[in-house]
This record gives C-alpha cells, sequence and structure tokens, in this order.
C-alpha cells in the first residue's frame, strides 16, 4: 500500500466513535421484542414486589417523563414514582432512567426481593442478560446493573407494553409535573382505572 498509514491507534479509537455512533443511531428506532413477552401483567410471587417502569420522549417539551409502579404480590400499590427531565429526548436513554429510578425505588424501600419489569427490550435484555454494548448507554445500563447488586434478590422481566400501562400512563402524566412522587397510599383515580386492564 502506497500513501500515508495512520497511527494503529488514531484508527481503533476512530473506529470505535462510529461504533458508538451507528449503535445509538441504530436504539433510535428501538421496539419491544413481541415474540415472548407476556401479554397480561401478572403477580410477583409471595414476599416480592413488582416495579413496572416507562419512559416516553416529548421533542415539541424537549424532554423525557418517568413512571414507575410498585405492586405486591396482591396486586396493591405500594408506591409510585413520576419525574420529568429536561433535555432528554432519545427514547432509550429515557429508558435506562427509568430503570435506573426504579431500582434506587427499591434501595430506598428496603425491598429484598424485586422484579423489575419493562417493554422496552433495549434496557430489559442488557440488564437480564448482562450483556453491554460498548456505549454511553451501555454504561448506563451497567451502572444501573452493579446498583442493582445492592438489592438482594433482583430480577429483570420484558412485557409487551399492554401489560405496562398504568407505568405508561404515570410517564405521560409526569410530563405535567416537574417533581418526583412517591406516593404508597395514593394512586390517582386515572392510574387506578388502569390497573385491571393489565393483569
Amino acid at each position: 500500500m502506497e500513501g500515508k498509514q495512520d497511527d494503529p491507534l488514531s484508527v481503533i479509537q476512530q473506529a470505535r466513535r462510529f461504533m458508538v455512533v451507528f449503535w445509538e443511531a441504530d436504539v433510535e428506532t428501538e421496539t419491544v421484542t413481541k415474540t415472548s413477552s407476556p401479554t397480561k401483567w401478572q403477580l410477583p410471587n409471595r414476599g416480592w414486589i413488582k416495579m413496572n417502569f416507562d419512559g416516553g420522549i416529548d421533542k415539541e417539551w424537549g424532554g423525557g417523563s418517568v413512571g414507575i409502579l410498585a405492586r405486591n404480590n396482591e396486586g396493591v400499590c405500594v408506591g409510585w414514582w413520576i419525574k420529568w427531565f429536561s433535555g432528554i429526548t432519545n427514547l432509550l436513554h429515557i429508558e435506562a432512567v427509568a430503570a435506573r429510578l426504579a431500582v434506587e425505588l427499591g434501595l430506598a424501600s428496603g425491598w429484598e426481593n424485586v422484579v423489575v419489569e419493562g417493554d422496552c427490550h433495549g434496557v430489559i435484555h442488557p440488564l437480564a442478560s448482562g450483556l453491554f454494548e460498548p456505549s454511553q448507554i451501555g454504561l448506563v445500563l451497567l451502572e444501573i446493573s452493579k446498583m442493582g447488586n445492592s438489592i438482594q434478590r433482583l430480577k429483570w422481566s420484558l412485557v409487551r407494553r399492554i401489560a405496562n400501562v398504568p407505568a405508561h400512563c404515570l410517564a405521560q402524566y409526569a410530563k405535567s409535573k416537574s417533581t418526583v412522587s412517591f406516593l404508597p397510599q395514593i394512586v390517582s383515580t386515572a392510574i387506578m382505572a388502569d390497573l385491571p386492564y393489565d393483569y
């Protein structure tokens, strides 16, 4: 080969940058895997808490919202959490933020047996498998996984959107709010109306 040859280290660094850009562009269109995910919400086992999370973006508003709903083995709501994040307009990013907040809620509540459930394959699959992409989102998910090690037993579960309706409604509701809510005894009438439809 004739001509100037690039330094091998700079070639590797450039290749990594291209890979990260490609991967992040690819996950921008991440869709929910619908092959084997449950279509109805299922009660967790006795002694377990199940937290459903969802994230949504609104590019017009310039941000993203998170909704988390925690229920016990009788299906009773033991807590919910909402928050609006200005500046986050990537769907996979806000879903990862929602997963992180679910783990934080589990830790803060002292729950020892927790199922964290969502409808975003790009978040749930890496966390359940322990396989993380070499990207910014991959690093965030790795951090969430390490944080989850502080919970005695933590499981990740992928469901279809139809089995995640209340968390989705909470995320939508968070658009109109700017604060975090953790209200174990009060769930809005609108959210309660959606609960029967997911199990």
